[in-house]
């Protein structure tokens, strides 16, 4: 599906034009595994960087189906992304919801835009995968890196938390459908 919604939040509306879009889960495309999932993500987001600065996006996985929205209008707006993706998570039948797209870093390793997957589960386990970019150089992308709960590792500063946020403020999306088709 894709089209036009207006976006509201529990307590407070407020209204955002987003993309949306909705489909069955292709185990092809989006595999089962974690790391292979956020590995594969991270592929496609280069493959369509390779194209142009692609939108941020966020994903929410249930057993066979993906939603997935478009962040732009959100970022523009100045909106409280970590509220929204929360609300996301606090939906009926999402497993899994993330976020994918170019992000700016400043953390010691990197300075500068990276490709970015972060997947997170509602037990708050999560999977990382990054690419730093750098332009106007002879490569694109830097060397992959990957990290996850289950290997130890910290959570990345700003990414994640959404479950728990959505159980203890309550939050679950509500989507006003204005003019698309929902399948």
């Amino acid at each position: 599906m894709s089209g036009g919604m207006n976006v509201m939040s529990r307590t407070q509306p407020f209204p955002v034009k987003l993309q949306v879009r909705a489909g069955a889960r292709d185990f092809q495309r989006l595999p089962r595994g974690r790391k292979e999932l956020v590995q594969t993500l991270l592929l496609q987001l280069e493959a369509t960087l390779s194209k142009g600065m692609p939108r941020p996006t966020c994903l929410a996985l249930g057993p066979e189906s993906v939603l997935q929205y478009d962040l732009l209008p959100l970022v523009r707006q100045g909106s409280d992304l970590h509220r929204f993706i929360a609300s996301v998570a606090g939906g009926d039948g999402v497993e899994t919801v993330g976020v994918v797209g170019v992000l700016q870093s400043s953390s010691t390793q990197h300075s500068g835009a990276m490709a970015v997957v972060f997947l997170e589960e509602s037990d708050g386990r999560w999977w990382h995968a990054w690419k730093p970019i750098f332009q106007g150089q002879e490569t694109l992308f830097g060397t992959q890196r990957y990290t996850s709960a289950e290997g130890g590792d910290p959570r990345p500063p700003g990414l994640g938390g959404w479950w728990a946020r959505a159980r203890s403020q309550e939050l679950r999306l509500r989507v006003d459908h204005l003019g698309g088709t929902i399948h």
